[in-house]
């Protein structure tokens, strides 16, 4: 947090200015950027009041093609943009940006708000994107399942990374040894420890209560 990550998006596609050196892009790239503030407004109107006027010529089932591949379906796009919660104006955003034909796809922690299914959506439209992502996210899963290279911004450069899993180990690790070291400097506290053996129906309520919870997974799961 606080390397640079958004603003160097920014500078990308136009939002800030460069403090020194240049930008090249081609000269057939088309730029569409997610930004991690929504662009939708407020107001009375409705999801699919929002996506019609993308485009007035776009037939009913057009739109709503398009809003059910963002998980808005039946009396959902009838809801009106100043109900929708921070997920659903998310969804929206990504709608409006695949909406438009570009071959360049900027995208700033695009998973942040979004549940697993919707997050699911997202990760299938993009695979079957055919031009080039950008994405800045800490979601390791994600960017495993969508990106192809990537980097870490450390110390005002982008480190190329090898192995996106070893790099988050190690963080981990230092983390880890962080800590340690902090509680250790800390003073001890002796606190007693009670231990007590369990009665037979206690066993039974906890056995039974890890099924139901075993159970209860498995049923989110489907």
């Amino acid at each position: 947090n606080g390397s640079g990550k958004s603003t160097l998006l920014k500078v990308l596609v136009g939002e800030v200015s460069l403090l020194a050196g240049r930008l090249d892009a081609g000269l057939n790239n088309s730029f569409m950027y997610y930004s991690q503030n929504s662009s939708i407004g407020d107001g009375e109107r409705t999801v699919y009041d929002f996506l019609r006027e993308l485009d007035t010529y776009c037939t009913d089932e057009d739109i709503r093609s398009l809003a059910a591949r963002f998980l808005f379906s039946q009396d959902d796009i009838f809801k009106k943009l100043n109900q929708l919660s921070g997920g659903e104006r998310s969804r929206l955003d990504l709608a409006h940006l695949f909406f438009f034909p570009s071959n360049v796809l900027v995208l700033d922690e695009p998973t942040n708000h979004l549940d697993i299914s919707s997050r699911e959506a997202l990760e299938e439209s993009l695979s079957s994107y055919s031009g080039t992502l950008l994405i800045v996210s800490h979601d390791l899963y994600f960017l495993k399942r969508v990106a192809k290279r990537f980097y870490l911004i450390e110390n005002q450069r982008l480190v190329p990374i090898e192995d996106l899993d070893e790099l988050f180990v190690c963080r981990a690790e230092e983390e880890q040894g962080k800590a340690s070291k902090s509680m250790s400097a800390r003073k001890k506290v002796d606190v007693p420890v009670v231990s007590r053996e369990l009665s037979k129906n206690e066993r039974r309520r906890r056995q039974l209560r890890v099924s139901q919870l075993e159970a209860e997974i498995d049923t989110l799961e489907k």
